[in-house]
């Protein structure tokens, strides 16, 4: 293997392909390198652990490394991939392999929300989970619809009946969908195709006796009664939701539910992942800060992102508060000085307290400059 037909001179061009990888697999792998002469080195894998990509991000690239330093990352990544361990149990995760100690994680997945349906929720619904970071494709068959949908930020929309655009969507990110069609018959056409997919997440909406029917006649023709208990029908948390708007948070609210209660989350938003790919060496300087380490109480967990832009602003939190204040510092510093650093920040103890960290854990924050 050699890393010529992997290496991202950019760090844009890393994450485009890290973000095109997570639509079109079911989750790759991220390996961040920790300590040593290349700290800061990230590689990419799919889901059968073959590499897509490496990224020295503290440079402009490799390009301009000796043969022999490039000859040891060939080494480092090539023990990373033979190494069972590394990916043997629960990710996000420390890890110690030959070159040092690494954070491994899993990506991709969890971001894509397919919306059956063009109405006044699927309209509300978009807003909301454009904010909290999903790709949004939505499918009706009436023009004037799916402009509407177009309008509030949709990512991508069919105009086309449901069956054949369902038949030929990729399932490969298993997808969370929402049926919010017009009509009960929609609704049936949209549940054959949904139920044969891979998928994240399926919630219909409807009054119970338009369930019960949907869900008796499926039964009938054969499709798995566990599969069927599965799906979210009625859609959403009972919160009383009654306008469109409220009937929408009500269904985000469930999903985030669902997704939360995955190991295997999603870490980038929406809107720290077009950062980065948008990012190029004439940009503003940008830091990447990610706990790789959190023990006991905290307000997120491992494998939580945050960039720190060069003028201060920040996208996205790891918790906020004053331990998020000193990884800001610490992440100038990296801007600063073109490197690389461990934040450790404790939150326990009489000092911890008095400064507001009253969560009472620990965790590292591993910070890296983005050329």
């Amino acid at each position: 293997m050699t890393l010529d037909q992997y290496n991202a001179i950019e760090v844009s061009q890393y994450y485009r392909r890290l973000d095109a990888a997570s639509l079109e697999s079911d989750r790759c792998y991220e390996i961040t390198l920790l300590e040593g002469a290349f700290a800061g080195l990230k590689m990419l894998l799919t889901a059968k652990r073959e590499l897509l990509a490496v990224c020295q991000l503290r440079k402009s690239g490799m390009a301009d490394m000796s043969m022999e330093a490039e000859e040891e990352v060939e080494e480092t990544v090539n023990v990373i991939l033979s190494s069972e361990e590394l990916f043997a149990s629960h990710l996000p995760a420390v890890k110690m392999a030959a070159c040092g100690s690494v954070f491994i994680e899993k990506t991709g997945g969890g971001q894509h929300l397919v919306i059956c349906g063009a109405g006044h929720v699927s309209i509300a619904l978009i807003r909301i989970a454009k904010m909290i970071g999903f790709k949004i494709t939505v499918i009706d068959d009436r023009p004037s619809f799916t402009n509407n949908a177009r309008a509030a930020g949709a990512d991508k929309v069919i105009c086309e009946a449901f069956t054949p655009a369902l038949k030929a969507m990729d399932d490969g990110d298993a997808p969370y969908f929402v049926v919010v069609t017009r009509g009960h018959q929609y609704d049936v056409d949209c549940m054959h195709e949904i139920l044969k997919k891979k998928h994240s997440y399926i919630g219909m909406m409807g009054s119970r006796v338009r369930v019960k029917n949907l869900k008796n006649g499926l039964l009938n023709e054969g499709f798995d009664a566990a599969l069927l208990d599965s799906v979210h029908m009625p859609i959403g948390l009972k919160i009383g939701a009654q306008t469109p708007e409220e009937i929408a948070v009500s269904i985000i609210a469930e999903i985030i539910e669902c997704r939360r209660s995955s190991a295997e989350d999603y870490h980038y938003s929406r809107q720290m992942m077009d950062a980065l790919c948008k990012h190029t060496t004439h940009d503003m300087s940008m830091a990447l800060a990610t706990i790789v380490v959190k023990k006991g109480c905290g307000p997120r967990e491992a494998g939580t992102k945050m960039i720190v832009l060069e003028d201060g602003s920040l996208i996205g939190t790891i918790g906020g508060g004053c331990a998020e204040a000193a990884v800001i510092q610490k992440a100038r510093y990296c801007m600063r000085n073109k490197s690389c650093a461990l934040e450790h920040v404790d939150m326990t103890g009489r000092e911890a307290a008095e400064n507001g960290l009253v969560c009472g854990g620990v965790m590292d924050v591993f910070i890296q400059y983005l050329s």
